[in-house]
């Protein structure tokens, strides 16, 4: 690997690390914390937090990943380090299709229909136990999807030696 291509696959690695990361954070603490609430306050709390996550910070670690991995692996393949760019590119699908088309095509949607509830639920217990299971059950998928990828883009840097 070039230095270019070793840069960018400590980069990914980074990124998708913390997408992980932070979806091991609501897994194992945020959503368990929620969960404690009166549904009522629960549903508030969410609805903060989806809004609080839309910021720069998170949109260019979680989008960058989509742009930092295949470049990884077409500047490690492009210096012959063909091991290395098949490892980024199994890390990328892995991170797409796993971690970011699952929350986009399940948790986002499931986000939404929290939000659009309002307060004019007539019976919250059931609306947070029909949003945070489901939500819950994504978040775990994502969350282990990243740490696929994490690992994926991990052995990428030593795959063609040198580590």
């Amino acid at each position: 690997m070039t230095s270019l291509s070793r840069v960018l696959a400590v980069l990914g690695l980074l990124s998708t690390c913390a997408v992980a990361g932070l979806f091991y954070a609501y897994w194992c603490s945020v959503m368990i914390a929620l969960d404690r609430l009166r549904p009522e306050a629960a549903i508030r709390a969410m609805r903060t937090i989806n809004v609080a996550i839309i910021n720069p910070l998170f949109f260019a670690t979680f989008m960058g990943t989509l742009v930092l991995l295949p470049l990884a692996a077409l500047a490690a393949w492009s210096s012959g380090a063909s091991a290395s760019a098949g490892w980024l590119a199994a890390a990328f699908a892995v991170y797409a299709a796993g971690t970011f088309g699952v929350t986009i095509a399940l948790n986002v949607p499931l986000n939404y229909a929290l939000e659009r509830l309002k307060d004019a639920s007539t019976d919250p217990a059931a609306d947070w136990r029909a949003f945070v299971d489901p939500w819950n059950r994504w978040n775990a998928v994502r969350m282990w999807a990243g740490f696929a990828a994490t690992a994926l883009a991990a052995v990428a840097l030593i795959a063609d030696g040198r580590p």
